[in-house]
């Protein structure tokens, strides 16, 4: 599997000096790892996963959920300068043409109308060269003692929840459209990794469309090894009245191209986006991140927090996009980014691009080191420099990380974040 592909465009053209237009990503792999796909047992009653759905058939399931992208004629003055996409997503079309190239199938979640989820939908994909009973024996076995004729090794636990397999795919590609019905409440947390000395490449395209009313709480957490490829792609449409509650972590790989677009469509919709990141020793973490505000007093939040460590990579594109009829909207995007090494490179571009007066919208970012005095407190307390470090990294990521709804999952995270302290 060749890559030779460019994404994360910025919603419109800046200077080209600054290299942060797009990202180019080149690479070339097997592309024959593959990937197991587990989902917690019990799901709850509404709540339905269909696997290996065909690109076609979801077209069609898009056509009937009347998703279309109209690419206006102007933004903010200037021409788009992304590519049309049926439904957008942070990294661009060329992700949708990479997945299709490969014949990936998607996994399709639905929740019908007026459904209250009762326990949270809780994915995992692993990417591993070893096969299913491999990867099995080294989770926890979990059987009822009353059940007589339960299999010891039929049922295995995964952060402390029960899973079952749902498919293995060939390919480390996997794709997801989550649809959420009118006034149905939904917590989903979708997790993957990979082997940790594995060169190879993980992709993951999740869409999200929530109807009239629907609120969601949706976690994705990124634990791929430290040097794996990775690609994280996602969109959102939220109808009137919806809402979106996203929180993501970035915490592996070693390049890792992120992008989310969320568009705002109907009236007084929601999308609150919390994203937090931990790149240490020589690693890349590229992003792109859309909100687009076309209905009438919608509210878009995007808030980024993490740590940058050794010779770390950053580069983030924010964009706040108020399209006209966005009457009555707020927009707010802020930054605070801490810088550990003398060495680190961080490049961040807050962008807010209006077409409409009466709309509220604001930016800031706070990026720096850890203070002097702030080190002479804590050591005036018995707690030495790498010690006060950690802890300060650790108060960065949890304000996304405390979002994670099941504490065994909690648990991996913390375990993968005290794994970038080996260097500190």
């Amino acid at each position: 599997m060749k890559l030779d592909m460019k994404v994360n465009h910025l919603p419109v053209l800046t200077w080209n000096k600054l290299k942060l237009n797009d990202a180019d990503v080149k690479a070339e792999f097997s592309g024959e790892l593959p990937v197991y796909t587990f989902y917690a047992s019990g799901l709850s009653e509404g709540v339905e996963i269909k696997t290996d759905v065909t690109a076609d058939e979801v077209k069609k399931m898009s056509e009937g959920l009347k998703i279309e992208n109209k690419r206006e004629a102007y933004v903010a003055g200037k021409y788009p300068i992304y590519a049309k996409q049926q439904f957008a997503t942070g990294m661009g079309v060329e992700i949708d043409e990479l997945f299709e190239s490969n014949n990936v199938l998607t996994d399709v979640i639905t929740v019908a109308d007026n459904v209250s989820a009762k326990e949270p939908l809780l994915l995992h994909f692993s990417s591993t060269a070893a096969e299913k009973d491999e990867l099995l024996a080294g989770w926890k076995t979990e059987i009822d003692e009353n059940d007589e004729d339960a299999d010891p090794d039929s049922v295995k636990s995964f952060a402390g929840k029960k899973m079952e397999a749902l498919k293995k795919s060939e390919k480390p590609l996997f794709a997801q459209l989550i649809v959420v019905g009118e006034n149905s409440e939904v917590t989903i947390a979708l997790d993957f990794t990979s082997d940790d000395e594995s060169t190879e490449l993980i992709g993951i395209s999740t869409r999200l469309y929530l109807k009239k009313g629907a609120k969601v709480k949706f976690v994705k957490i990124q634990r791929a090894g430290n040097k794996t490829l990775v690609l994280n792609d996602t969109g959102a449409i939220e109808e009137e009245y919806a809402q979106l509650d996203y929180a993501k972590l970035e915490l592996g790989g070693e390049k890792t191209y992120t992008g989310v677009y969320s568009a705002l469509n109907g009236k007084k919709s929601i999308f609150y986006f919390d994203c937090g990141f931990f790149v240490n020793e020589k690693r890349i973490l590229d992003g792109n991140f859309v909100a687009t505000q076309r209905g009438r007093e919608t509210d878009a939040k995007m808030f980024f927090k993490g740590v940058l460590a050794d010779e770390a990579q950053k580069v983030f594109r924010e964009t706040i996009d108020m399209r006209l009829g966005s009457e009555g909207s707020l927009g707010d995007e802020q930054e605070d980014s801490l810088l550990l090494g003398d060495n680190v490179i961080n490049k961040a571009m807050p962008i807010i691009l209006c077409e409409e007066e009466k709309v509220e919208a604001r930016h800031g970012a706070t990026i720096g080191k850890i203070s002097d005095e702030m080190l002479f407190y804590m050591q005036t307390r018995g707690i030495e420099k790498v010690e006060a470090e950690k802890m300060i990294v650790r108060g960065k990521l949890n304000d996304v990380s405390r979002k994670i709804p099941d504490e065994g999952l909690s648990a991996l995270v913390r375990s993968k974040i005290e794994e970038g302290f080996k260097n500190l």
